[in-house]
């Protein structure tokens, strides 16, 4: 994320107000320059989320798995990923990834139940992108059978 100055990468997502997500990422960094430890902000919809640090001495030079649950305020939101350290050898990223916590939750209750499923089944017959519950692109009769999974998971 930086090569002898701060820098990032951010990304622009379709979001729904008021869902909750899953992001996850994996955090490395570069073992032959730089200092022991590395750091990276995250900001979620231009506000701070975390701050995270790899360090070469406790990871031994090995890839380790970050997680947040994140909530959504806007129909889009601003991900961005920033290096901490002004030198050479910053933290790496891989396998970044935002993904609905519960996306069978059409009412954004916190849970699953049967005032879902005709808010579901609106956007369905609708055509509505957000039916698309298992993101091949299409809203198609496979988005029927991901809804009921999640809803007896209970999500």
């Amino acid at each position: 994320l930086n090569f002898f100055v701060q820098g990032g990468i951010s990304q622009t997502l379709a979001t729904l107000p008021g869902r909750d997500y899953t992001l996850s990422f994996e955090l490395a960094g570069q073992n032959n320059a730089g200092p022991d430890v590395k750091q990276m902000r995250i900001d979620w919809g231009g506000s701070p989320l975390a701050t995270v640090s790899w360090a070469i001495s406790t990871s031994h030079g090995l890839w380790e798995h970050h997680e947040f649950v994140v909530r959504a305020t806007d129909p889009s939101t601003v991900l961005h990923f920033f290096g901490l350290t002004n030198v050479d050898g910053g933290p790496y990223i891989d396998n970044v990834s935002v993904t609905p916590l519960c996306p069978s939750d059409f009412n954004l209750d916190g849970g699953v139940d049967g005032s879902d499923v005709n808010d579901f089944f609106a956007a369905w017959e609708s055509g509505d992108t957000s039916a698309d519950l298992n993101a091949d692109g299409g809203v198609d009769g496979a988005d029927v059978e991901a809804f009921f999974e999640h809803w007896e998971a209970g999500c």
